[in-house]
């Protein structure tokens, strides 16, 4: 490679970095003069829409919607489903049900609809006199034997009135003598989580119930307090991250693996130090999620400065971001997700991995649908100071966040205004132009912590032919992956190994059933590496802060570095030793 043109490239990369950070402190100033412009000149808007919601606000309702379906048991009276939805807006942490983004000097307000009556956001589905439901002509379905699915792709395509908070309820009679309900939500509303909550709100009584803000039985907050510790951890080892040069050829470890060493001499730690990200890995990242070099850096600077300044203080309805996850201490089947604060329950009272298994499957075949978490791509902080104009052309990067979509049930002992709810589950829609990657997770356990990955990730141009296209995991699906990986355990001896031929088993008939066809040869290979690669970004983006210090200041860090490597190692030695800490859970992609 040319010298001189290596050189100009890292001049440029060392002046775009404070540049980036200059932009963003200019906008960031504007911003907060738009804001208080707002309130002196009381404007018809509120505050400023929340920091992980910027880019979620400018996105078309056809884009950016979730649709749930609840399947009920008899009819319930059409002023008694608005009056349960009006007691439920009327509660303070769902009084963003009232609120419509609206821009006003470039930037995302709320704004109040004029008027709020829940009855305009709650409509029953018109039958014609051939008992056919019309849904947006020419669309047909037929009411006899109706296709859910497809009525669910017609409502999410549908768009949100102008000036209305973008939510709606229709309601579908007659169904097999039931009533289906489909609850349309905007994501700038409600994401994953906070849409449990609001189903939990809805249910008769208010399921409050693993879905809550702290575990009241929490004995301390010891776990809380590891965070600074790891994250001061995570910011030393960053120190060597420029020294890494081009690690062609090597394998990459994998994400499910505990830190024994690679082939090529890698090896993947999963100490409280946060792993370090190899520049060739960058790349790799930026190449195989279809996204460039800026997109991903600006996604690492992102999280890092989001995370490193503290966001801590999400309600459930600004936005759900996972970062450390760490066992709530006297309770095994406990994670608490530190940065929201959310509890997580797994079930570990069976001890046998196969009694395990045998649950969670047996659990699986009592629900009709159910989904599997899904790791997807969204905005944090840095890009929300900027206008709107200069976010609109870059709809197609988002940042990497962690969703939790599990409904509490059984869904048998669920009612809705008296009405027993048989059926609930997810339909999504995907922002144009998306060319990140979805990791799917599903239900594999090891000996000691909950659940690891048997899936890997799959390109959304793979899994998707049209990037609108409205995409569903049905229950049978998770169900398929549950059962292969206890029928391996069997021939394993009841040990479930996900590293060796079974897991290659389980991995391959569950890309087959996700892609509708054999993966050709090399894919898994490519699902593990890009597994392995988008950890190392989450990786890294704890760690660019500490990078940037170490540009500036990488003599005097060194010599700080090694006095707090050395005053802090028996500390962390000592915290892994009395709460029994297996902090390969840190990094893993699991919540």
């Amino acid at each position: 490679m040319n010298p001189m043109l290596s050189a100009r490239r890292a001049a440029c990369a060392c002046a775009g970095v404070p540049l980036i950070f200059i932009c963003y402190l200019v906008f960031s100033l504007v911003r907060l003069i738009v804001s208080f412009s707002a309130r002196v000149t009381r404007v018809k808007v509120k505050k400023l829409i929340p920091a992980p919601c910027t880019l979620l606000s400018l996105l078309p309702s056809i884009n950016c919607s979730v649709v749930v379906t609840c399947v009920l048991d008899k009819h319930v009276p059409l002023d008694k489903v608005c009056g349960k939805f009006e007691k439920v807006v009327e509660e303070r942490e769902n009084e963003r049900l009232r609120y419509f983004p609206k821009t006003w000097m470039g930037y995302s307000f709320w704004a109040d609809e004029e008027d709020f009556d829940v009855t305009r956001h709650i409509s029953e589905i018109g039958v014609d006199e051939g008992k056919n439901i019309v849904w947006q002509a020419p669309i047909v379905v037929t009411l006899d034997d109706p296709d859910l699915d497809k009525v669910e792709e017609l409502i999410l395509a549908a768009e949100f009135p102008r000036g209305q908070s973008p939510w709606k309820v229709f309601i579908l009679r007659g169904v097999a003598n039931k009533d289906v309900y489909f609850l349309k939500f905007h994501h700038v509303l409600a994401d994953g989580f906070s849409m449990m909550k609001l189903l939990a709100d809805i249910c008769d009584p208010p399921i409050r119930e693993p879905i809550f803000l702290r575990d009241p039985a929490a004995p301390s907050r010891l776990p809380a307090l590891l965070s600074p510790l790891i994250t001061i951890l995570a910011l030393i080892s960053m120190a060597d991250w420029l020294t890494f040069t081009e690690v062609e050829g090597k394998s990459l470890p994998l994400l499910w693996d505990t830190g024994e060493e690679e082939k090529g001499g890698e090896t993947l730690s999963h100490v409280v130090s946060a792993q370090s990200l190899p520049i060739s890995a960058f790349k790799k990242v930026s190449r195989r999620l279809g996204v460039s070099h800026l997109a991903v850096f600006l996604q690492a600077v992102t999280t890092a400065v989001g995370k490193f300044w503290g966001l801590r203080s999400q309600t459930p309805l600004e936005g759900i971001s996972s970062s450390i996850i760490l066992p709530v201490p006297g309770h095994p089947d406990t994670l608490c997700n530190h940065w929201t604060e959310a509890i997580v329950r797994l079930p570990l009272s069976i001890k046998s991995e196969m009694g395990r298994l045998h649950a969670l499957e047996g659990d699986l075949r009592k629900l009709k649908r159910s989904i599997l978490p899904l790791v997807y791509f969204r905005t944090q902080k840095i890009l929300s100071a900027f206008p709107n104009r200069v976010l609109q052309p870059i709809f197609d990067y988002s940042t990497v966040s962690i969703d939790v979509s599990d409904f509490p049930g059984p869904l048998t002992e669920l009612t809705f205004c008296g009405s027993r709810i048989l059926e609930l589950h997810h339909i999504f829609g995907l922002m144009p132009g998306t060319n990140g990657a979805y990791i799917l997770q599903a239900f594999g356990f090891d000996s000691q912590w909950p659940l690891k990955n048997i899936v890997g990730i799959l390109r959304t141009s793979v899994l998707f032919k049209d990037p609108n296209r409205v995409h569903k995991i049905l229950h049978e699906e998770a169900l398929q992956m549950v059962t292969r990986v206890k029928e391996a355990a069997k021939k394993n001896g009841g040990k479930v190994d996900l590293s060796n031929d079974s897991f290659e088993y389980v991995t391959n008939s569950s890309a087959r059933v996700l892609l509708g066809v054999r993966p050709p040869p090399g894919t898994l290979d490519d699902l593990r590496q890009l597994t392995a690669l988008v950890n190392r970004i989450l990786s890294f983006c704890y760690l660019l802060p500490h990078c940037l210090i170490r540009f500036f200041f990488q003599s005097r860090l060194n010599m700080i570095t090694n006095r707090i490597v050395t005053r802090i190692s028996p500390i962390v030695e000592e915290f892994q030793t009395n709460l029994d800490l297996d902090s390969s859970i840190l990094l893993r992609l699991t919540v």
